[in-house]
């Protein structure tokens, strides 16, 4: 083997490691699975798509009872800095399962190009890609070939985007862009959803802290770190009241590094003029050291009507927290085990890990339930929650008894 397959130029600790062959080693989150002909468990029907040459998707159908309804289109984004994780992974594929069933919608989950391999932009630039190609199936262009089950059965009136973590950050750049460009087709954003966005500022994070280096590996262009607009939304905070969507929801963890920024943005869009609803969950992280057997039992805590609505249109539904707490041994998922210990800065809350679970429905005119777990992450913290109630249950590290997200 070539002596520089062996040398290791950039180490990020738990995340990633590149040699200076050029061979880039995930240490996470890399393992994929095929698509489903129909979930046994939920029904759903899922394939492999590809919106270009580049750009690959997975699609997600419902069981359908209706074949003449239509329903609403999510494009989702995931989350891993950019620089991990996959939309065809274990753990998204069962998270999408769950969302698509509890939700009676059809979702697109873009495998975006990562880096390093491909910077950023690039990511960017793939994931609006991805929701125009959703906007060229409205009209009629030479030689486009639409996907069947969106021309069948999506409902173009009701389009929204999605993203946890790097994901939800990719969500606000594309609602932002599209406030400034047309989408295909003449669709419209109807709803954002942003589950523990990965934001960052120079003043919450110092040059050389974790999230600030992995920001620049990632992002190596971005002239001013993290205060590029695109990572720090609060460099040019009148741009928000472009947003182009009616409606965000914003979701944070008490235990997530990441938090405050979350909550900040949330603040900004409202003072920003922005003509539009936006709402934050902000829950407390639990920890479970629950079993496989136990998981489905979770699906029989979601569904109760517990939070108030955003608007007339829209309503919060909340799996009650107390029932959670009493019991949080109906709540796992599965977890991938790493060796050493990270510094505390580099620890971020994954929105698909389990624990609470937060779904929102929009009525008259959204998607129908949007499930969000919320696990306990954190420095200290003995372990991680875990598991899908309505949706959740996404990866994580765990790291003997403490426990790293992703970004």
């Amino acid at each position: 083997m070539d002596s520089g397959d062996n040398e290791v130029v950039v180490d990020f600790p738990q995340i990633i490691r590149v040699y200076k062959s050029g061979r880039v080693e995930r240490l996470f989150g890399s393992s994929t699975v095929p698509p489903s002909a129909e979930d046994p468990t939920t029904g759903v029907s899922s394939k492999d798509i590809d919106i270009s040459p580049e750009i690959k998707a997975r699609i997600y159908l419902p069981k359908l009872t209706n074949l003449r309804q239509k329903l609403p289109i999510l494009v989702y984004y995931h989350g891993g800095a950019f620089c991990l994780e996959s939309a065809f992974s274990f753990l998204d594929h069962r998270y999408m399962n769950r969302l698509v069933s509890e939700s009676n919608a059809i979702v697109i989950s873009v495998e975006y190009r990562l880096a390093p391999e491909y910077p950023l932009p690039i990511g960017y630039e793939d994931s609006w890609a991805a929701l125009q190609w959703v906007g060229s199936h409205v009209v009629n262009e030479p030689g486009f070939e639409k996907e069947p089950w969106l021309v069948n059965h999506g409902d173009f009136a009701k389009v929204f985007i999605g993203g946890d973590s790097a994901g939800g950050n990719i969500v606000y750049n594309i609602s932002l862009r599209a406030g400034t460009e047309n989408l295909n087709g003449g669709i419209k954003i109807l709803g954002c959803l942003l589950c523990f966005p990965y934001f960052l500022t120079s003043k919450d994070f110092e040059e050389d802290s974790i999230p600030s280096k992995l920001w620049m590996f990632v992002n190596p262009s971005a002239e001013n770190g993290v205060d590029d607009p695109r990572i720090n939304p609060f460099v040019e905070k009148d741009r928000l009241s472009l947003l182009s969507c009616s409606k965000i929801l914003v979701c944070v963890a008490e235990k997530d590094v990441l938090r405050n920024l979350g909550i900040q943005y949330v603040e900004a869009v409202k003072e920003s003029g922005w003509n539009g609803v936006i709402e934050l969950i902000d829950v407390e992280a639990y920890t479970s050291v629950a079993t496989d057997e136990k998981f489905d039992a979770s699906a029989t805590l979601m569904n109760k009507e517990h939070y108030p609505s955003v608007a007339t249109d829209v309503e919060c539904i909340v799996t009650d927290v107390e029932s959670i707490a009493i019991d949080m041994d109906s709540i796992t998922k599965d977890m991938e085990s790493v060796a050493t210990d990270v510094e505390s800065d580099g620890i971020h809350q994954s929105s698909l890990s389990g624990g609470l679970i937060y779904s929102f429905v929009f009525f008259g005119g959204g998607v129908g339930v949007l499930g969000v777990g919320i696990g306990g992450i954190g420095g200290g913290l003995d372990g991680i929650g875990g598991g899908i109630s309505c949706g959740g249950g996404g990866p994580s590290v765990t790291t003997g008894e403490r426990s790293i997200g992703r970004y």
